[in-house]
């Protein structure tokens, strides 16, 4: 403690010494006294100066640490609460869809997202906090709401990754009737990496519309899991369909933004 008390008495006895001796410098016309003079107080200034900017230093650097730490705590709180907001409103959009039944879902954060460079590529696999440990099963659907996102293809303990239907996995799927006249078209849907999806292997004889619904035509397994029947993978935007071929195809459009996602839902049972 008397160390730190003397370091100010210190600091002005330097600057009063420095003080007289410019001035003594200044009171003679000698060229080599001036010469010598300065050469004895540019170490003392060099001193003085270090030493007043680290009492300086030394007593604002407690403030500005504490006013530091309090903004990186704050910034964390608004993170938090922000994450907790967007998944309670995840849930809530989730129970209102009512499909797949509450019961048989349980929800996931997503943490990652391989190879997604935001407006330079598209997702096509998100990585989620939840693993074999929650009940994640390879072959899982996961869902946002009544529509598909993916596939579970890889699990761990405690993470999964999902493979995202806007990837290069392929699903048997169908188109919704808009009317009672209408029969469904079937054929296989495939991810080409971007936003927007490849419905093809559909028979000529099978009528296609601009704006009708696809959805999943399903392939459940005996244990519960595999593909739900009628989850939604997207709307029919445009129809490509030749004579002179066996079959036609169609862009579907996912009508779900996969890199606004945070929290998803995987189908367990």
């Amino acid at each position: 403690m008397s160390g730190k008390r003397n370091i100010p008495a210190l600091g002005i006895g330097l600057i009063l010494v420095s003080l007289l001796l410019i001035l003594f410098s200044s009171t003679f016309i000698g060229k080599d006294l001036r010469l010598i003079l300065e050469a004895l107080t540019n170490p003392i200034r060099k001193f003085e100066f270090s030493l007043i900017s680290k009492i300086f230093a030394e007593s604002q650097n407690t403030a500005y640490q504490k006013l530091v730490l309090e903004n990186n705590n704050l910034r964390a709180k608004l993170v938090e609460q922000e994450k907790l907001v967007l998944e309670n409103r995840a849930l809530r959009d989730q129970f209102e869809a009512g499909y797949p039944p509450p019961d048989t879902i349980i929800p996931a954060s997503i943490i990652g997202s391989p190879n997604f460079i935001p407006g330079l590529s598209f997702p096509t696999a998100f990585i989620i906090d939840k693993g074999q440990k929650s009940g994640i099963a390879e072959g899982n659907a996961c869902v946002s709401g009544p529509n598909l996102l993916g596939v579970v293809s890889k699990v761990s303990e405690n993470i999964a990754k999902i493979s995202l239907i806007s990837g290069t996995i392929k699903l048997t799927a169908k188109t919704v009737p808009e009317e009672s006249s209408e029969r469904e078209a079937q054929g296989v849907v495939t991810g080409e990496g971007r936003d927007s999806l490849v419905f093809e292997n559909i028979l000529l004889s099978d009528q296609l519309k601009v704006g009708q619904t696809v959805v999943t035509k399903g392939d459940a397994l005996e244990n519960g899991n595999g593909m739900p029947a009628n989850l939604i993978i997207g709307k029919i935007e445009s129809i490509d369909k030749k004579e002179s071929s066996l079959f036609q195809r169609a862009k579907v459009k996912p009508l779900i933004n996969f890199a606004s996602i945070s929290t998803l839902f995987c189908k367990i049972r």
